[in-house]
């Protein structure tokens, strides 16, 4: 009965695993020393765009020592400190929220990675400004042929959720085929868009892997976690888990769940005839409890 499949994009449309593209440096330095200090920030990250910098660093052969202090902030950045010192690594709305300043080269240069469909990162080195990282993640090429697959089974619109840029959502929407798409998404403004839909009467089908998708999944009326890609919150919220990370499933998925619901209903009617006759001939003297 689902009308409205809402999905995260990241692991869902894409394959998950972003990579480091490009680094822009200011102020002078190296575009190491940019990634050196992103690592360090992100070493417990969990994020995808965390894991990302950490394999780019890995690449790249750097050293990566511990964090003295790690701190996450869901969807938006992280924050550490490291031999006395304090770094930021996260979106433009995080730095600024932590009471940095952005100067007008660094929005344009945010401005270009967004016209490109990247995901700018940027990094702060006690709260100076210091570069961005720019980061893009694959689209599946089965996406498009899922999504026409799905509109076969039923589904009336499917909206796009994530936490990136617009314009990146946007390049992502555009390629893919969705009907919508909802950008620079929180956990929460996730889980209160499934709200609303539900609120116009919509049957929501929440399609997520992400530990920022759990309260979504929760919430829609069914929560499908992609398995093979998902993190151990989301397939423990979810109501469906896809054994792969194959979101064409979701079709069969579908498909299934009608011939069965089919099924049960003829079974029934089946049942209930038998179960006539049986108590007439029983009634008359034909048919005994034996």
């Amino acid at each position: 009965k689902l009308d409205h499949l809402l999905v995260d994009k990241t692991g869902t449309f894409t394959f998950g695993r972003p990579k480091v593209m490009e680094i822009v440096t200011f102020n002078g330095r190296t575009p190491d020393d940019i990634l050196h200090l992103a690592c360090i920030a992100e070493k417990y990250s969990e994020h995808p765009l965390g894991r990302a910098i950490l394999a780019a660093g890995k690449g790249k052969g750097l050293s990566i020592p511990e964090p003295d202090h790690f701190n996450s902030a869901a969807a938006m950045g992280v924050e550490a400190e490291w031999e006395g010192h304090r770094i930021h690594v996260g979106k433009p709305a995080y730095l600024r929220d932590a009471g940095l300043s952005l100067t007008p080269p660094i929005d344009q240069a945010l401005a270009t990675q967004s016209d490109q469909g990247r995901t700018a990162v940027l990094v702060a080195y006690n709260d100076e400004p210091l570069g961005l990282l720019a980061i893009a993640d694959e689209i599946r090429p089965e996406i498009p042929g899922a999504i026409r697959a799905l509109k076969a089974m039923g589904v009336k619109r499917i909206t796009m959720l994530t936490g990136d840029h617009p314009k990146v959502a946007a390049a992502v929407a555009r390629a893919i085929g969705v009907d919508d798409f909802q950008a620079e998404l929180l956990p929460e403004q996730k889980q209160a868009f499934v709200k609303k839909c539900q609120a116009e009467g919509q049957v929501v089908g929440m399609i997520g892997d992400g530990v920022n998708d759990a309260p979504a999944l929760a919430l829609a009326d069914v929560g499908i976690a992609m398995g093979a890609a998902g993190t151990d919150v989301a397939i423990e919220t979810a109501d469906v888990t896809l054994m792969n990370d194959d979101i064409s499933g979701v079709a069969d998925f579908m498909w299934m769940s009608a011939k069965v619901l089919r099924r049960i209903k003829l079974n029934i009617f089946f049942s209930m005839i038998y179960n006539v006759i049986g108590l007439t001939l029983s009634v008359v003297g034909l048919m005994t409890p034996i």
